[in-house]
């Protein structure tokens, strides 16, 4: 049985960038179940998901809720949902629960272009601005630098 391929946006706010990624279902190439592939994807030991409707759809956006406990590298923020800090993966809901014999294991791909996803996505990531007093460094304060994430194919 050849596998399903379902696509997905990857939402990489450290690097501030959109791309697609796909899971293979039952198994991928490497005989690696989809929860694997998705949980390799992420860098993610435990998966979370946020739900969140985008194009009069409801979708649903994979990240490793672990990482938010921890330290933040960078962060990003669709519309005005919750902020994740770690990388993600987005999905719509293909609306039928896991009991559901043709269900897929995340969703189905986005009802919205990776463009509009990037037009409503910011990606926030920390800097370190020093101080200085006659030229000297005399501290570090920490700023927040917004950007919209490039797509990439």
């Amino acid at each position: 049985m050849k596998p399903i391929r379902y696509t997905g946006f990857l939402i990489d706010p450290l690097n501030a960038t959109i791309g697609p990624v796909y899971i293979f279902d039952p198994i991928d190439d490497h005989q690696h179940d989809p929860q694997l592939q998705l949980r390799q994807l992420l860098g993610a030991r435990t998966l979370h998901t946020l739900s969140i409707e985008l194009a009069g759809h409801r979708h649903l956006i994979w990240h490793d809720a672990q990482d938010t406990e921890t330290y933040w590298t960078a962060m990003f923020q669709i519309n005005k949902s919750q902020f994740v800090a770690s990388r993600a993966v987005m999905f719509a809901d293909d609306d039928k629960d896991e009991f559901d014999k043709d269900a897929s294991p995340f969703g189905i791909k986005p009802k919205l272009s990776m463009a509009e996803l990037a037009e409503l996505t910011t990606c926030i990531q920390p800097i370190i601005v020093p101080r200085m007093r006659e030229e000297q460094i005399t501290g570090f304060d920490l700023a927040l630098v917004r950007k919209k994430p490039s797509i990439i194919s």
